[in-house]
């Protein structure tokens, strides 16, 4: 199904109310901020990335939790980058705002000698803000476009409503008029996907229930919310013209907690003492047969970060619930995933259980809102069980994520 039927367009306040929460700023520390005069309009797309950055900054400045930055990541790939099928990947937007913790600084923070080697010449006023692209750590990417060419979307259309760039399927650019049609449509169906790719990585590196994006072009931009289902996409408006807009998005995220800006609010970085356990499952590699240790090998595999993914008591099934002390999984690199940014988002994970030290199988997805016509895979998993069939999984524990209310 193409790209389109799973974008929507909704007012910039409809968004910022409904899709968006933290407070907005205060008259005192609006006063604090910069407008985006300063953004060249009539050069590069690299030539608007420092000046676009440095106005965000006392955004973020003034809150008093100061655990995001904005930086420059256009020319930095991601070193440590491999998908679950082992391909390497180019793809990196343009600016991204990331978390300030030690583990994501040690993964997109640049050194001295790496900035010296680089083949541009970087200022040292703009050195600050240049970094790698990192994947498990990007919060919000952000894309540039100097004009309305190669662009997902329309910006300034005379007509608001007017959404989607018009693009075309390969039997259709055959009987287009001109050659050019066919061509400025097949740039803004691979303007789409580039995003819907965008999307595709973080769901797929982090564990995410949904996530923002902004694209600008030039004067204007579009504020972007993407979960399992499509995207919501704001009306394009003018940040130049209208700086609050802009300024107002950016200083809302600072104020969200990590379930407000899409983290999965049962998953946590493992311990550093948890993460080695998993790694040598237990201590004892030696009581795994040559295929766990492989698949181990694999689902701790440097550059994926290893994760707690906390379940409930109740989850349990009787049986495995007893005597418990954690309910606790550990996860890194997926064994099997997809790679759409929507759908039911199957992710297969060879995990460590904490509490009983041995290797589990742990299958994560969205399940259809349909207990009725698709049963819960569990009380599938329980009739089969109970009817004596052989050869299928052990039941360990299943449930829902509970998502706490904003």
């Amino acid at each position: 199904m193409e790209i389109q039927h799973f974008l929507v367009q909704i007012g910039w306040d409809d968004f910022m109310s409904n899709l968006t929460a933290g407070g907005d700023p205060m008259p005192e520390e609006r006063a604090q901020f910069m407008d985006f005069s300063r953004v060249k309009l009539d050069g590069t797309e690299a030539q608007m990335y420092a000046p676009f950055c440095n106005t965000a900054k006392p955004v973020l400045n003034v809150l008093t939790e100061k655990d995001l930055v904005m930086k420059n990541t256009a020319d930095w790939p991601d070193p440590r980058w491999s998908g679950c099928d082992g391909e390497d990947s180019d793809l990196r937007p343009d600016i991204g705002i990331y978390p300030t913790t030690d583990a994501a600084l040690a993964e997109y923070e640049l050194t001295e000698e790496e900035l010296l080697a680089s083949k541009q010449k970087v200022l040292e006023a703009r050195r600050h803000r240049m970094a790698r692209i990192s994947w498990n750590w990007l919060c919000v990417p952000f894309e540039f476009r100097t004009d309305n060419d190669n662009v997902p979307f329309e910006f300034g259309h005379p007509n608001p409503k007017k959404f989607l760039k018009e693009t075309q399927d390969s039997e259709t650019a055959q009987d287009s008029e001109t050659a050019q049609d066919s061509e400025t449509a097949q740039d803004s169906e691979t303007a789409q996907e580039q995003i819907a790719e965008y999307a595709a990585q973080l769901l797929l590196r982090q564990h995410r229930v949904f996530t923002f994006m902004v694209y600008v072009v030039g004067p204007r931009a579009r504020l972007m919310r993407w979960d399992r289902a499509g995207a919501v996409v704001t009306e394009s408006f003018n940040y130049v013209e209208c700086p609050d807009k802009m300024r107002t998005f950016i200083y809302k995220l600072g104020k969200m907690n990590n379930i407000q800006r899409g983290y999965d609010p049962t998953v946590s970085l493992a311990s550093t003492d948890d993460a080695g356990e998993m790694r040598t499952c237990g201590g004892d590699l030696s009581k795994l047969s040559s295929t766990r240790r492989k698949y181990l090998a694999e689902a701790t595999k440097v550059g994926w970060p290893i994760y707690e993914i906390k379940f409930r008591p109740e989850d349990f099934e009787d049986d495995a619930a007893v005597a418990r002390k954690r309910y606790s999984f550990l996860v890194g690199r997926p064994r099997s995933a997809l790679r759409s940014p929507y759908g039911r988002a199957t992710k297969g994970y060879v995990a460590y259980d904490i509490d009983t030290k041995k290797l589990v199988f742990l299958k994560d997805s969205w399940r259809a809102d349909d207990s009725v016509c698709i049963p819960l895979e569990r009380k599938t998993y329980q009739r089969l069980h109970a009817k004596g069939v052989r050869f299928i999984a052990t039941l360990i524990c299943a449930g829902d994520v509970g998502v706490p209310a904003q």
